[in-house]
């Protein structure tokens, strides 16, 4: 799972809390995100597992419009390089 390194405010290490340890932001909401596209990329492969690229595909897409990650992006181009 790919999870949030640094604070997009200040950009202090992330500790794994809900709030930035440093500036004292809120970052619920964006690891909300981040957990929904790790969710979406786990469907993906489910559905290429189970012999359906094309929702495997959509999955993944959706995964990328949450946060896009260089695993999603091996993953796009090997399910574009199988449109059956």
């Amino acid at each position: 799972m790919s999870r949030m390194e640094r604070c997009p405010l200040c950009r202090a290490a992330h500790r794994g809390g809900a709030q930035c340890h440093r500036c004292g932001a809120d970052l619920t909401l964006l690891l909300t995100i981040e957990d929904q596209a790790e969710q979406w990329r786990v469907r993906a492969m489910a559905d290429l597992a189970n012999g359906d690229p094309n929702a495997a595909r959509t999955a993944i897409e959706r995964a990328c419009k949450l946060k896009r990650t260089p695993y999603d992006s091996i993953l796009q181009a090997f399910l574009s390089s199988d449109r059956g």
